[in-house]
């Protein structure tokens, strides 16, 4: 496939977004309809419905200018004493630690703790990629 037939993701519009939402909810109600109680496939993101729709509406470049990571991003800048949009590793590392504190937040309010193995492991593996990315680039 050649580099100008992929797709420009800040082109996604409203519509776009609305028929994949479309898609996922067919398949669910489907799903419900003939009784399968067995877990959606992993390519069905049903928790980022939310965060495509809020870019759409507000008409933002990123889910991190969506009002509601937003103020956990400021946050994470407050911190690091770092102004977003200045220097593009430093952008990266926000971003990063931003995503993963909202990550290790559900999953934590899942019930999930920190562990040796499955879910247990990978908040582990979440929070000290946060961890890294504090101290390579904003520490």
């Amino acid at each position: 496939m050649a580099v100008e037939s992929l797709p420009v993701l800040s082109a996604v519009t409203a519509t776009d977004i609305w028929k994949s939402m479309e898609c996922c909810i067919f398949t669910v109600l489907i799903m419900m309809v003939r009784g399968i109680t067995q877990t959606l496939n992993r390519r069905i993101s049903i928790p980022v419905w939310d965060l495509r729709l809020a870019v759409a509406v507000q008409d933002v470049d990123s889910i991190f200018d969506v009002d509601t990571l937003l103020a956990l991003r400021n946050k994470v800048c407050e911190i690091a004493g770092k102004k977003y949009k200045e220097n593009e590793k430093n952008d990266v590392s926000i971003r990063v630690i931003t995503d993963h504190i909202r990550s290790a937040t559900f999953m934590i309010s899942d019930g999930i703790m920190p562990s040796n193995e499955g879910r247990g492991y990978v908040l582990r593996r979440i929070i000290r990629r946060a961890d890294r990315s504090w101290k390579s680039s904003l520490a």
